[in-house]
Formats: C-alpha cells, structure tokens, sequence
C-alpha cells in the first residue's frame, strides 16, 4: 500500500484477507529535506535508516527513507513536509498435519512458517524431531530461514477471471480479444481461467484497434471479477421516428472503416459516427454518444401511414389508388371516399407517389413528402366536368355520350375526367362533336355544350 502526505497525521489500517492472520507489516517513510515523520505506536521498531537519491516525476532529489517493522493493524504517521510511505503487510496461515506419528514425541511442534499468495497451497510430510526451543519472532529473526526439518510442498490453483460490464452483466464479446503474458491469445467468453504465478497482466483489444490494460495486483480468492468498460450491442436499442424498435445493421466509422456492430460484440463507450442499413439504404445517422443503454434512432417510419380523403366520388367508376414508393408500388381498390394506406420503413424526407385511378385512366396525381407528421393526410381533388347537353331550343340530350380518353359518360352529370385533359368528344347519334375541357382543376363551369 502507498501513501504521500505533506502535512498532518494519519491513521492507516491494514486490511483484513480472508484466510489469513495478520502477522506484521514494513513500513518504509520516505522523507524529501527538510521534512520529518515518525510513527508513534507501541509495538513498533525502527530497523534503519539510510540516504538515498530518488526521481520523482523526472527530478532527482535526496531522501531519508527509515524502515519500521509493526505488529500493530492500525499505524499512526505524523508529517510535516512531503512524506511518501510504502506499508507491505505479512499475513500467516497455520497448517495442521492430521496424518498419525509424524507429530513429533516432545512437547513442543515445530514452528513452520509458510508465506505466500492464497492460491498457493502449502503441505509438509516427513517432519522429524527438531530442538524444541523455538525462536520468538521478532525484527531480527531470520525466521524464514528457520528449518523445521519438514518437507514442504506446493502446488498452484489456476483461478478464474470472471469479465462482466458496468452493470455487472456477463460479457460475451466476439471482437474482444485478451492477450495474456504469456503469449496466449483467446477470446472473451465472459470468463478466463489463468495461472496466477505467469499470468497476472492481460491486455483487453477490441476490433484490433483498441486495448485496455489490465494488472491483477492482488488476488485473495481463486475467482475474481473484473469489470471492464464495454457495451454490448445487445444493450443498445435501435428505434424509428416515433420510438418504435426496428431491425437495422450498426456500422461504426472508426479510422475511416466501416465496422458493423453485430449481436455479440461490443463496443468502448464514445463518440463515434454511425451508420444504419436498413431495407438496403445505407443512412448515416451523423455522431452519437454511445454509452450503456443508449438508443439510436434511424430517421424512418416502420409504420407510416398516409390518410386518403377523396370528398368528390367519381360516379360508375372503378377506382383504385396507385401508391409508388422507391422500387416498391401498391395498387389499392377504392370502395368508400378514404383509405388508410400503410407504407412500411418510410424514410423520412423521401418521397411517395400518389395517383388515383378511374378504369384505368389517370385522374390526379401528387407527390408526397415524408416529414415528422405520421400519419400525413392527403385530400384528392380529381378534376370534375358538369356534362349538360342540349340542343338548339335548350332540350336535354340525354342519350349525348362524353367520351375523354379512354372515358364514356352517357347522359347529364358530373364526371371525373382524366388529368390534363383539355378536349373530349360528344356523341349524339351519328355525329361527332369536339369540344374543350376546363382546364383548372375542380371547376364546373364551361360544362353545358349545346348540340
């Protein structure tokens, strides 16, 4: 454990680690002139000082580094200029030998001191009678030299690196990569089982191109966790316009590459320029903050909808609607004066082509665009001739056929006519008339022909 201070008192304890006793702890007080600091614990002992040159950010300074050994959980350090200090606590683990006559016949077993990280395991066999004046432990006792005439046995316990994201989620990522310190390359696959004596720093890359650094600096159980900074495609929701959750393909411009976002994988939280493809449109989305459970919104409507209104009903006609939106067109049949007409994965500001059809022929046209208004009503105004023939004295001819295009009307009435139309023929018997059709739109004026 390190600490620096520069003016003042504190109190440092030492943690507790599960399994282990605590034995004592060096602590070293590394001083820059003119500062001094003491520890004023009972229990205490110096066992040196010395003078050194040390760097400190680039710089080359002179120091008085003085060592203490400590049998105390809670050290209490007093400073009056810059003081860096270094605790290294020492725990213990008592091993019983439970296999018969290996205990020694005096009073006394022998004294065996076994350090190490947790995921060493210690035994001893084929102990033999030692003195039994076992030293003290003290500052001054070269104890791990002490030889209780035993033989000692390890053995190392692989442990478990368990990778979850900031929301403790496990992590399975198919373009996370670890690489390990020996050389090893696998794949995240939310854990990873290690040798901790040859392996404690792992490097985390993602799409080849970012890594993360990892050092497993203390280890006090055979499985830790470690929580890494990553999203998860499946933690990111895409929706439309209107909120609604679609289906669509991420590509991330990372370093000018096109880099999908698939199920799967998983991405450093930032800022990155985002792409979607949907229904073979390829849209940049423009740059978003990506972080755990952000949405991205692609600028469509999985569900648009386009309110047909036609207030005028073409008599004797066959109607239909005729929808075209990029290589897609609808033919709908028309049975009342509106239609609701759905058009799927509507991208906004495209456009749609509406046409309403009278037996085939044309009788309005208009272009829609696609804005934020969903549904978007639209009023048809097909263009509408008053058909009133007569003759010389002002009779009606009701027998008088409007033929317009592909069109034939008998008789009185108000008839849709094809668009753009601006002459006809009258038919009354065997003979023929031209005549010319209003050109504006919706009028009923200049519709009574005299034959």
């Amino acid at each position: 454990m390190t600490f620096t201070m520069t003016q003042g008192s504190m109190n440092i304890s030492i943690p507790i680690t599960p399994g282990l006793n605590y034995l004592f702890s060096i602590v070293k007080l590394i001083t820059i002139s003119p500062a001094e600091a003491s520890i004023d614990n009972y229990l205490t002992a110096e066992l040196g000082v010395e003078y050194a040159s040390i760097n400190i950010d680039s710089l080359s300074t002179y120091a008085k580094i003085t060592t203490y050994i400590t049998y105390l959980s809670n050290i209490d350090i007093t400073t009056n200029g810059t003081t860096y200090i270094t605790v290294t606590p020492y725990y213990y683990v008592q091993i019983n030998n439970n296999i018969q006559n290996l205990v020694l016949a005096v009073s006394s077993k022998p004294l065996i001191m076994l350090t190490g990280a947790p995921w060493i395991h210690y035994s001893y066999s084929n102990c033999t009678v030692v003195n039994t004046g076992i030293p003290g432990i003290t500052p001054w006792t070269t104890y791990l030299l002490y030889t209780p005439y035993c033989s000692i046995n390890t053995s190392i316990s692989p442990i478990t690196v368990n990778f979850v994201d900031e929301s403790m989620q496990e992590l399975k990522c198919n373009n996370v990569f670890i690489a390990t310190q020996g050389g090893s390359v696998l794949g995240l696959t939310s854990n990873l089982t290690l040798n901790p004596e040859s392996n404690r720093v792992l490097y985390i890359t993602i799409n080849g191109m970012k890594t993360i650094g990892i050092y497993l600096n203390s280890i006090p159980v055979s499985t830790i966790t470690v929580s890494i900074p990553l999203i998860p495609r499946s933690s990111l929701s895409i929706i439309d316009k209107a909120g609604n959750p679609i289906n669509a393909l991420i590509y991330l411009n990372i370093n000018g590459t096109l880099v999908p976002l698939v199920n799967g994988s998983c991405i450093y939280p930032g800022n990155y320029d985002v792409y979607a493809l949907t229904n073979g449109e390829l849209m940049n989305l423009g740059t978003s903050d990506i972080y755990q459970g952000s949405s991205l919104m692609v600028p469509i409507f999985s569900n648009y909808t386009l309110h047909v209104v036609i207030p005028n009903e073409c008599p004797d006609l066959r109607l239909e609607l005729l929808i075209r939106y990029g290589n897609n067109q609808y033919i709908i049949p028309l049975s009342g004066s509106s239609e609701d007409v759905n058009i799927p994965d509507a991208i906004i500001n495209s456009q749609v082509q509406v046409e309403l059809l009278g037996n085939g022929s044309l009788l309005y046209s208009r272009i829609i665009t696609i804005n934020n208004s969903n549904p978007e009503e639209l009023v048809i105004n097909p263009h509408i001739v008053n058909f009133a023939p007569t003759d010389l004295l002002n009779n009606e001819l009701p027998n008088a056929i409007l033929n317009i295009g592909d069109l034939y009307y008998v008789g009185s009435g108000r008839y849709c006519v094809p668009i753009n139309s601006s002459i006809g023929m009258v038919i009354y018997g065997n003979d023929i008339y031209v005549v010319n059709i209003p050109a504006v739109m919706s009028m009923l004026g200049s519709g009574h022909w005299e034959l």
